[in-house]
């Protein structure tokens, strides 16, 4: 099973990490490699993340520190839809 980034995902991991490497080069590498072995653990387990199909059908959503990422399982793949940050509002913050 391949794992695939959508455009938002891609987007919201760059502004994560440009915004923890502005305030500490450490925390970005750090949020990166959390990050990076999530979506290793997804691709072996992917059904690992709790249902949220009020967001959406079939989302899910697994915990990484302080982020969710938001993500649809098919046949062949993984789409990582969103990453947010948990103490937003979440329900407001998935479908900007």
């Amino acid at each position: 099973m391949e794992l695939f980034l959508s455009d938002k995902a891609r987007s919201d991991l760059l502004k994560i990490y440009r915004y923890l490497e502005e305030r500490s080069p450490h925390a970005a590498n750090a949020f990166a490699h959390r990050t990076d072995a999530a979506f290793e653990n997804l691709i072996e387990f992917p059904f690992i993340g709790r249902d949220r199909s009020w967001l959406g059908p079939g989302i899910r959503c697994l915990i990484v520190g302080l982020h969710l990422v938001f993500y649809l399982v098919d046949v062949e793949r993984i789409t990582v839809v969103r990453v947010i940050d948990g103490r937003m509002d979440v329900d407001e913050e998935f479908y900007r």
